[in-house]
């Protein structure tokens, strides 16, 4: 594991949970702390509980407390938790967090169960393809370069999409300010690309409408949900149309109106919000939108997960076929015809 802590360490999520039953029954906050700190895998992750139970002993606020487990926890979930600490929901808010935890901890390891036997294969192939080349003349120096160069270059690709991802997330989670982190080209190719651009947006409309009804729910002001939103969404696209729409709902304008026109939220989304304004409802709207959403993201991370093995059974269909080329090449030559 690379750069600390993973963001979807169950040992966390079963501290988490802990810790809402324990806030439940009313245990003080410091010793749940404490005691939930214990469950979690990594001495990092300990570190960081015992640093807010620390907090929580000092006096310090909810909020200074959840900044300590900065590391474990993201910048989403200390949201929510800080909404429904300051209504009064907190063990609604921590189930919250925990019920997306486990969630996505599970497709996870359903999109990994899903790559496991792709993996295989590609790692067979690269080892037994170039294996007649070697029986007929070829030099071990060339066979391992056949085999061994498609897997050096799959870790290093794997490798480095892990080491983005980290980064962003610490980049993400240092960010300080009202201004959202700008949008990089990873953000923008993530929403262009055909089944990846699906699940990103199913994402961000998930989590924008889970956040933003707990929020209001917790009676946070539109806008400063809404600056929160903007700088918690994964997407940097969806983070500066966020923060467009808040300039555009401290001018006056309504929600419902702010997102129809940035152009990336379905239509049923408007209607849900418009009505959701004149009934006062909006938090419960949101919150429904953000429940639907996120059934939709849990599809597109299955649909994702039955087409990334097509993908390797391709690229190793190719890999065949061009060493078959190459062998009947050389035995042409060597041939002479």
């Amino acid at each position: 594991m690379l750069f600390g802590v993973d963001p979807l360490d169950h040992s966390v999520t079963e501290a988490l949970h802990a810790l809402g039953m324990q806030v439940q029954a009313g245990i003080p906050l410091v010793r749940s702390l404490t005691s939930c700190g214990q469950m979690c895998r990594l001495a990092s992750a300990r570190a960081a509980f015992t640093e807010a139970a620390q907090g929580a002993d000092a006096g310090k606020s909810f909020d200074q407390i959840l900044a300590s487990l900065g590391g474990v926890l993201s910048y989403t979930e200390r949201t929510i938790l800080a909404a429904g600490w300051e209504a009064g929901r907190a063990e609604e808010a921590i189930g919250l967090v925990v019920e997306q935890r486990q969630l996505m901890y599970r497709t996870r390891r359903e999109m990994r169960t899903h790559m496991l036997l792709p993996a295989v294969t590609f790692t067979a192939a690269c080892i037994i393809a170039p294996l007649p080349r070697l029986f007929l003349g070829g030099t071990m120096r060339e066979y391992l370069f056949s085999s061994l160069g498609p897997l050096v270059g799959a870790a290093a690709v794997l490798l480095i999409v892990r080491v983005a991802g980290r980064w962003r997330q610490r980049r993400h989670a240092g960010h300080l300010g009202d201004r959202p982190p700008a949008a990089g080209m990873v953000d923008r190719l993530g929403l262009a690309l055909p089944v990846w651009g699906l699940v990103e947006r199913r994402r961000n409309q998930s989590e924008f409408g889970l956040l933003m009804g707990n929020l209001l729910s917790a009676g946070i002001s539109l806008i400063d949900a809404l600056r929160l939103a903007a700088i918690a969404l994964p997407n940097g696209v969806y983070r500066q149309q966020i923060a467009v729409c808040r300039e555009a709902v401290i001018a006056g304008g309504t929600l419902s109106e702010a997102l129809s026109t940035a152009g990336r939220w379905p239509p049923t989304w408007i209607a849900s919000l418009e009505v959701g304004e004149v009934s006062g409802e909006l938090d419960t709207a949101l919150r429904r939108l953000g429940e639907q959403a996120h059934e939709g993201y849990v599809r597109a991370v299955r649909a994702l997960g039955t087409w990334l093995p097509r993908l390797i059974y391709a690229l190793v269909s190719l890999y065949i076929i061009y060493l078959i080329f190459q062998l009947w090449g050389g035995v042409l030559q060597a041939t002479g015809i």
